[in-house]
């Protein structure tokens, strides 16, 4: 299930940065605030108390992540979309170490 949301968030970033160039686009508004959402369920799942510093790393990496997409989306910083995908491949290519 993480797997796929992270591949979700993945696509959406992607696809939002081919409409980075343009004016301002509803579809990247949109395709940004859908990878706003899906990193906002992978961090609900984490469970802090229990999973110690790293749950509360994530957790805290999850907030920079959404609070950057909000930031790429309002100021069309392309760099910031793909600082972001960096951040969120290197945790799904961990995740997928641990399954």
């Amino acid at each position: 299930m993480y797997l796929v949301l992270m591949d979700n968030a993945l696509r959406r970033i992607d696809q939002a940065r081919h409409w980075m160039d343009g004016e301002d686009s509803l579809e990247k508004h949109s395709l940004l605030s859908a990878a706003v959402q899906i990193v906002g369920e992978l961090r609900s799942t984490l469970d802090v108390r229990a999973g110690g510093p790293y749950a509360a790393n994530l957790d805290d990496l999850c907030d920079y992540m959404s609070r950057q997409l909000v930031a790429a989306n309002l100021q069309n910083q392309v760099a910031t979309l793909d600082e972001v995908a960096d951040l969120l491949r290197q945790v799904r290519t961990a995740w997928g170490m641990m399954q």
